[in-house]
């Protein structure tokens, strides 16, 4: 689902097989985890679980949502994310 770490940052790690069942609860973890952050002035950072799953298209729902509307300030978006990210940018340009 959605597991959080706190070092500098936390890092909140989406799971790469969100379903219908799983999702709201992770985006329910997702939108209180930033928040809390929000009122602590921290960054947080978006980052998929280690998994060699591809991504379920509500993971990537999850991703692009919190990508759009949390600021850039306040979003760190971890390696994996972002190859996700770059990935879905080039199916666009090709389609």
């Amino acid at each position: 689902m959605l597991k959080t770490e706190t070092v500098e940052m936390e890092v909140l790690r989406i799971a790469a097989d969100l379903d219908a069942r799983t999702v709201v609860a992770a985006y329910e973890m997702l939108a209180k985890s930033l928040e809390n952050r929000k009122k602590s002035g921290k960054l947080s950072r978006i980052e998929f679980d280690a998994s060699e799953t591809p991504p379920s298209p509500l993971s990537l729902q999850l991703l692009v949502s919190a990508t759009r509307t949390v600021p850039r300030e306040r979003l760190d978006i971890g390696t994996r994310a972002t190859a996700v990210l770059a990935n879905l940018e080039l199916l666009k340009e090709n389609q």
